[in-house]
């Protein structure tokens, strides 16, 4: 009997277990739980991901496979280059109380195509789709990245599948927000880009103004680094497509590619030039001159589909590292003798590396993406632009003294020429070089006079002193 009971107890008290445990699976929503109260949800946690290599599955073929998304095993909020065709799915439950209404934010611009489909209970609600090479007038939020306005009701839940291509890196900062948090965020990214777009545009105007006026090629040198730099920054982060290009499909296709290239070209030159000097041996600047003629032809080449983005690629990544390379025993030892100019040389590649690192480590997948990283390359580059400028100030600042110097010898090699070095008055060549100006100016109204005053034993105090 007491066998009995502790055989009914043991059960007893698996029974309760198993009803509590499912008691607070139920409780649990599915997925992401969108309150009013969190204004922001990342999707990342609750995103599960479908590989398509050949891009050939469809939405239906994607609910059936269901099964087979699993979580990310990149980085946080990037795939990274292993994929060029994605699905994901995102189970979302909308909390009791609020308005319903949310955002499907994706900001990352330089998507190709995403389609977003809103289901419920295996049903289509909702069906979007945008992309850098989509139309840009197509957006319902015509922004600089994606996103999807959803009107969901309170207390039910959803499912959101996202069909996304790429044929460069996925990075998928992707969030959930309300609204106003989501224009309030836009706003602020607008901001920023607005304030280092307009600082870039200021440097160029500055340099093209300064190379026309000086007529110095090392301004002309700086600008073509710039513009790259800039040019980049604005595909990068959707400026140029909301802006500038707006439904150029050219442009969007190939304005990374020619953005890297140039600026490639820029660094090339401007290095050879502004290091120029003993440091710097001959065959160094001709391989950088070499090297600068590669880029800009394949620039050439690739604006016309001559050569592809894998090309391009390729060049950038060798030959584009060069210049650092070539120049850098040049600037250490400048910078070894307290020389400034070494000295932001150093700094600039310091800059540009350590930037250029964290987001390559984006790019493959190994490094979160997040306001910092996403924005790594292009706050080392304004940097870099402010460093390289006051290169450009030093070198005028040489520029300067050097003209300077020029004047005071001239002036001084003219004064020895034209009078005595004891008395300081006019030698005969000064005199016939005063009274040939003056002859010329003279006329009627205004006539020249030649006094000659004679001193007697004058000779002879001359000798003397």
């Amino acid at each position: 009997m007491s066998s009995l009971l502790r055989w009914l107890a043991a059960h007893a008290l698996l029974v309760c277990a198993l009803l509590g445990a499912s008691g607070v699976a139920a409780a649990q929503p599915s997925g992401l739980l969108l309150s009013d109260a969190s204004r922001t949800v990342p999707v990342w946690p609750a995103l599960r991901m479908l590989n398509d290599p050949a891009g050939t599955l469809d939405f239906q073929d994607a609910i059936n496979a269901r099964q087979l998304f699993e979580p990310p095993t990149t980085a946080h909020n990037t795939l990274g280059m292993a994929y060029r065709h994605v699905w994901l799915h995102i189970p979302v439950t909308v909390a009791p109380t609020g308005d319903g209404l949310w955002v499907l934010d994706i900001d990352y611009p330089v998507l190709n195509h995403i389609e977003m489909y809103l289901t419920q209970n295996g049903q289509v609600l909702k069906q979007l789709r945008q992309g850098n090479l989509e139309p840009y007038a197509t957006r319902l939020i015509q922004g600089r990245a994606h996103s999807f306005g959803l009107q969901l009701r309170p207390g039910e839940s959803y499912e959101v599948y996202l069909r996304i291509a790429n044929t460069g890196t996925m990075i998928l900062p992707i969030t959930l927000s309300k609204p106003n948090t989501f224009y309030a965020r836009a706003l602020q990214e607008q901001m920023l880009q607005g304030l280092l777009t307009g600082l870039a545009l200021c440097l160029l105007a500055y340099s093209f103004a300064q190379w026309l006026t000086l007529r110095e090629p090392l301004y002309a040198k700086y600008a073509l680094l710039v513009c790259g730099s800039l040019l980049f920054s604005l595909l990068h982060f959707g400026i140029g497509s909301q802006y500038v290009w707006s439904g150029n499909l050219w442009a969007e296709v190939h304005m990374g590619g020619l953005s890297a290239l140039i600026a490639a070209t820029g660094s090339f030159l401007f290095n050879e030039q502004a290091l120029a000097g003993p440091d710097l041996k001959q065959w160094q600047r001709r391989l950088m001159k070499v090297g600068a003629g590669i880029t800009a032809v394949s620039a050439v080449l690739y604006a016309f589909d001559l050569i592809d983005i894998y090309a391009v690629t390729a060049i950038v990544s060798t030959v584009g590292l060069a210049p650092p390379l070539l120049a850098g025993p040049g600037a250490i030892a400048r910078a070894r003798r307290g020389d400034s100019v070494g000295i932001y040389f150093l700094l600039a590649w310091a800059t540009y590396f350590i930037s250029t690192f964290v987001l390559i480590q984006v790019i493959k997948g190994r490094v979160d993406a997040n306001f910092w990283t996403m924005h790594a390359f292009q706050i080392g580059a304004t940097l870099d632009m402010l460093i390289f400028m006051r290169v450009l100030g030093l070198r005028t600042k040489a520029l300067h003294t050097a003209v300077q110097h020029a004047t005071r010898e001239r002036d001084n090699l003219r004064s020895l020429v034209h009078t005595d070095p004891l008395t300081e008055l006019p030698n005969r060549r000064g005199l016939h070089t005063a009274v040939e100006a003056a002859v010329q100016g003279a006329h009627a109204d205004d006539m020249v006079a030649v006094y000659v005053l004679d001193l007697d034993g004058f000779k002879h105090i001359n000798d003397q002193y």
